[in-house]
Order: structure tokens, then C-alpha cells, then sequence
């Protein structure tokens, strides 16, 4: 006994105009023609049997994805920060099954975990994934080089449409630094020194990085001063006066540009730089 679903091969109708590959679907209702054919391996003898078949009401809407896309398309996974993690999003048209992957350059996918937001998980709407390469749960990150991201949707009847985009993963890999939480006090200290306009940097681009400095065992932390404390005498910016700071207000020439001492990211809307060498954030 054969069974037949009426799902084939993906085709799109003439004056379809659809984003992405339609890979299955269901054939459109209309009366067609069947031939079953049986042939012995042995004789070469053949029986061929034919009927007709008619489809009705068939549930022919497919389960389009649009506005897909990738963001960052060049993505470091490397917890420095900058481009660590991609979000890939599309919209789904029709309730069904939405599965994320990446397939590398030798042919092997790794799936994408979905976020949890308020639409069911097969529920039109918007479909998210947010891939961090494995870094935070201390996974190594795939290995650099051009990738295929690829979402699919496929509805109850078995159709199946897919969108896909390149993705570039550079610079990967696990951190050897990290910045230890303390029982008391700050975890990471902000130093500060002249303004230069060559620092500067916006949504257009990094400015010049700041040098680490040339001792970094000489800074110790000790108390002193009414803002904060002081690193071996260089004034240290306490985390909650950093964050009170206008986030849209460019430091004019002669102010203080406050830096990361450990060289870590300023989170949030901070307008410092990274001293141990890194870029300015």
C-alpha cells in the first residue's frame, strides 16, 4: 500500500512573488491522473495500473517567512564584547514548526536555540534566535570561516519554506581574562586621563585605542578622594557616578575620558575607552 499526502517537490505558481525556496508543497486542488507500475527484477515483466485522483480544499497557504535577517553579519565570538553575539529574526505568516541552523563550510549543521518570547512557539508572529557561538557556556565556538544561516518553517500538512543568509565568523574563541566578582568593593575601576579628539568614537565607528599601561601590578587599590578612590594616585570614577553621565553628550577638549583598568567592556550607554589595549567603547 502506498500512501500520498498530495505534498510534492516545491514549485511556485506563475505571478508568486515569494522571499526564500518553497521546498515542499502541497499540489493545488484539481483533478489528476495516478499510475502505479510493478516490475519483476527477474523477467522484466511489468503490470502498470492508473486512476484518478481528485483534490479538494486542500490546505494550499504556505507557511511564508519574511524580514529575515542577520545581525551582525561578521560576528566574533570571543566575549570581548564587540559582535559577540547574532540575532537572526523572520516573521512567520501561518502557524508551524520554525527551526534555525547553521551549516558550515564542510556541510555540518548546528542548530539554533529560538528565544522565548510572548508568541507560541508555532504561533505566527516573529521567530528570534540569538547565537552566541557556545562561548558563554564555555563551549569552543566554530571554527572561522563563511557560514549558511538557514530558518525554516514547515506546517502541519508538510510544507516547507526556507530563507538563508551568509554569516562570517572571525576571531573566535574563549577568553583567557576575566573579571572576578568581589565581596566588597568595586569589580572593575575606571581610571582617568586627558581628552583627545582622536578617542572619539560613535555609531559610525571606533576611535584611536587607549594604551595599557606600562605597570599594571603598580595600580593598587587604596581610599581616598571624595568621588571615589585612587588607583596609586590616578582618580578611580565609581561605577554609579560613570553610569549617571550623559550618554549623548560628546567630552569636550580638556575633560576626563574615564577607562576600563582591566580592560573590560563599559556596559550600558558609557562614553569611556578600554585601556589594556583594546578598542575604545
Amino acid at each position: 500500500m502506498l500512501a500520498f499526502s498530495g505534498v510534492v517537490a516545491g514549485y511556485v505558481l506563475p505571478g508568486e512573488d515569494i522571499e526564500g525556496e518553497v521546498e515542499r508543497r502541497v499540489v493545488p486542488d484539481g483533478d489528476y491522473t495516478w499510475k502505479f507500475t510493478v516490475v519483476d527484477p527477474a523477467s522484466g515483466e511489468q503490470a502498470e495500473q492508473t486512476g484518478t485522483l481528485s483534490v479538494q480544499d486542500a490546505d494550499s497557504d504556505l507557511p511564508i517567512l519574511t524580514g529575515f535577517t542577520i545581525s551582525p553579519t561578521v560576528f566574533t565570538p570571543n566575549q570581548d564584547g564587540i559582535a559577540d553575539r547574532v540575532a537572526i529574526n523572520a516573521y512567520l505568516h501561518k502557524p508551524a514548526e520554525v527551526t534555525g541552523y547553521l551549516i558550515g563550510p564542510d556541510g555540518a549543521a548546528a542548530y539554533l536555540s529560538p528565544r522565548q518570547t510572548e508568541i507560541e512557539p508555532n504561533g505566527v508572529g516573529w521567530k528570534q534566535f540569538d547565537y552566541e557561538g557556545g562561548v558563554d557556556i564555555g563551549a569552543d565556538p566554530p571554527p572561522d570561516g563563511e557560514y549558511v544561516v538557514v530558518v525554516e518553517a514547515q506546517d502541519a500538512v508538510g510544507q516547507r519554506v526556507s530563507v538563508r543568509g551568509n554569516l562570517t565568523i572571525a576571531d573566535g574563541g574563549k577568553p583567557r581574562a576575566g573579571i572576578l566578582g568581589q565581596a566588597s568593593g568595586a569589580d572593575v575601576v575606571f581610571l582617568t586621563q586627558p581628552y583627545d579628539d582622536s578617542y572619539y568614537s560613535d555609531s559610525t565607528g571606533f576611535g584611536a585605542r587607549i594604551s595599557a599601561p606600562d605597570d599594571p601590578t603598580a595600580y593598587r587599590l587604596r581610599a581616598g578622594g571624595r568621588a571615589g578612590r585612587r588607583y596609586a594616585g590616578v582618580h578611580v570614577v565609581r561605577r554609579e557616578l560613570w553610569q549617571q553621565r550623559d550618554p549623548h553628550r560628546r567630552a569636550r577638549a580638556g575633560d576626563g575620558v574615564s577607562a576600563d583598568a582591566g580592560g573590560g567592556r563599559a556596559g550600558g550607554h558609557r562614553t569611556g575607552r578600554r585601556v589594556a589595549g583594546g578598542h575604545p567603547v
